[in-house]
Order: C-alpha cells, then structure tokens, then sequence
C-alpha cells in the first residue's frame, strides 16, 4: 500500500512517504477498529 503511494505521488524514497502519512494511517485503522467493535457489540 504505502509502494503505490509512494509510486503515485512521485516521492522519491519510501521514508518521505512514510514520513506524510503515517500518522494518517494511524488514524484510519484507529477509525475501522472503533466502527468494527461498534458494529459487534450488536452481536455480544
């Protein structure tokens, strides 16, 4: 995922790609975690 990323902005090492958007990627797995343990509390 973070190659394609890296591939399609044009950076020209990982480490600066990496160094954008990590935290955003934090963020968003932070974000599908909370939505998936909502989602089954439904079930528990």
């Amino acid at each position: 995922m973070m190659k394609d990323l890296q591939m399609r902005l044009g950076h020209s090492s990982m480490q600066i790609t990496e160094d954008i958007f990590s935290h955003n990627i934090d963020v968003i797995q932070q974000d599908s975690i909370n939505k998936f343990e909502k989602y089954t509390e439904k079930f528990l």
